[in-house]
This record gives structure tokens, sequence and C-alpha cells, in this order.
């Protein structure tokens, strides 16, 4: 069995596929977002959505590749 890599969901416990087709401008942004948290553009949508659905515990670790002493793109989900 192959090892999920850090922050990542091991296969056996990934749902559904969804597939959806954002606007440019989303899209965009969604690209810049995911890649400054260090996950693919599917990891950092589910992210999003598990944090939005009140589901922290589902979503995907952020690995952000640097410390620019810049506000985080994700913010905590933790109150």
């Amino acid at each position: 069995m192959v090892k999920a890599g850090p922050g990542r969901t091991p296969r056996y416990e990934r749902g559904n596929a969804i597939s959806f087709r954002p606007h440019i401008r989303v899209s965009s942004v969604l690209d810049a977002r995911a890649q400054a948290a260090g996950l693919s553009k599917a990891e950092y949508t589910e992210y999003l959505i598990a944090r939005d659905f009140g589901m922290p515990e589902c979503a995907p670790e952020p690995n952000p590749d640097t410390d620019d002493g810049q506000e985080p793109l994700i913010p905590d989900p933790t109150p």
C-alpha cells in the first residue's frame, strides 16, 4: 500500500470524485492559494469545503513552503 504524503488522506478514506469548472478568476485565485498552502487544487478545495461544513478533521493539512511574513491565505479554522 502506498503511504499518503504529509497532510494527505489515504486513498481508501476518499469519497466520490467531484468535478467542476469555476470561473476563470476563481480558478486563478484557487491556483495561487493552493500553491501557497502546499496543496493541490483538489486538496485546497477539499480543505475549504470541510472547513465551511464544520468538519475540519476531514480537511487535508496545509504544507506551506515558505514563511514570508505575510498573513496566511488559509485562516486557522479553530476559534
